[in-house]
């Protein structure tokens, strides 16, 4: 066929003989939705177009083999914020049956108040109360089918453990494929929060060349940290490149205020230095214009307490890094490369 040719993709009813154009299948390859026994013995072909020519291709005849095979349980996850818990089937499923809660229960005295079902059909997120860190549940699943209508095994139970506090980690979730080098880059894009690229768990509270693709992403370093001694304190932000840094007055996410920002971009660990582009006041808490903290430029936290902590940071090229340290105020200011938020004063929730 001549370069440059155009496709219509054609099918038949079933057991038809006369072809009609399918709306909108014009690529070179064509996907059919969701097939039933009704589109048993249906005809597909294409038609190539390159004028002067047009040619139809051999029909190709579609057979639709019964299913009664059953769905099962692949996997059950919980998340860090305890009212999660994801199922996976081995198979896509289908609504109304995989969004009825109450198709859906938990041991343990939690309650499942919700059920959304993944666009790919396979997973099955529920809005639970909360759970127990550490704890073991288990899940029992009833009435949930797959598109042919085969219902998963009656009372299938599959346990599972929520996830347990860890000292000594903070976790980074990032996301590919975002351009710009603000943080609004990533916080505007419709993946952020709620489908993330992937995450994984660091030994500090810092990251370095940390994502596959190491340009045009976005990140978040998330955790607890847990004073020591009762005091106020100075915290230090540093990314390439635009970044946020985040403190809850509490250990609940919900309340973080924005207590220093990187505004442009910094080598690795340049905690009171800039590479261009940043107003070095802004990246230490005691002295950023724009905090959002109740006492703005003083921080006074509780030994034995958890704060919630979160540095935002979004990458565009070159270099790549962020993450977060700190000091009681009274002490002297942290010296480039030193090390960020480690040990006994940081900590996370980590799967079992």
């Amino acid at each position: 066929y001549a370069v440059g040719g155009t496709y219509q993709w054609q099918k038949t009813t079933a057991g038809g003989t006369e072809f009609t154009d399918i709306a909108g299948a014009t690529g070179t390859s064509y996907t059919t939705p969701a097939l039933t026994l009704a589109n048993n013995n249906e005809q597909y072909r294409v038609v190539v177009s390159a004028v002067p020519i047009s040619q139809a291709s051999d029909a190709a005849l579609l057979t639709v083999v019964t299913d009664d095979i059953k769905p099962t349980i692949a996997e059950v996850t919980s998340d860090d914020t305890f009212v999660k818990v994801n199922v996976k089937f081995s198979e896509p499923v289908t609504a109304p049956s995989a969004t009825t809660a109450a198709n859906f229960t938990l041991d343990g005295g939690v309650t499942v108040s919700g059920a959304a079902l993944s666009t790919d059909g396979y997973t099955v997120t529920l809005t639970t109360s909360k759970l127990t860190d550490g704890a073991n549940y288990v899940l029992t699943v009833n009435n949930v089918a797959d598109r042919a209508g085969n219902a998963i095994v009656a009372n299938t139970t599959v346990p599972f453990q929520a996830w347990i506090w860890t000292l000594g980690k903070a976790k980074y979730t990032y996301w590919t494929d975002i351009q710009g080098t603000a943080v609004a880059d990533l916080t505007g894009n419709a993946n952020y929060p709620n489908n993330p690229s992937g995450f994984r768990f660091l030994d500090e509270f810092y990251a370095l060349d940390w994502v596959p693709a190491t340009d045009t992403f976005g990140a978040v370093v998330s955790g607890w940290v847990l004073p020591a001694t009762t005091g106020d304190y100075v915290f230090f932000c540093c990314s390439d490149d635009g970044g946020e840094l985040w403190l809850s007055t509490d250990d609940t996410p919900a309340n973080k205020k924005l207590i220093a920002q990187e505004t442009g971009w910094s080598g690795s660990k340049n905690w009171t230095g800039m590479g261009g582009g940043s107003v070095v006041a802004d990246k230490r808490s005691d002295t950023f214009a724009n905090s959002q903290w109740p006492t703005p430029n003083t921080i006074n936290l509780t030994a034995g307490n958890r704060y919630y902590i979160e540095y935002i940071y979004k990458e565009g090229g070159g270099g790549d890094n962020g993450g977060a340290t700190w000091k009681l105020a009274a002490d002297a200011d942290p010296l480039a490369g030193t090390s960020a938020l480690v040990g006994d004063v940081i900590g996370t929730y980590v799967p079992r």
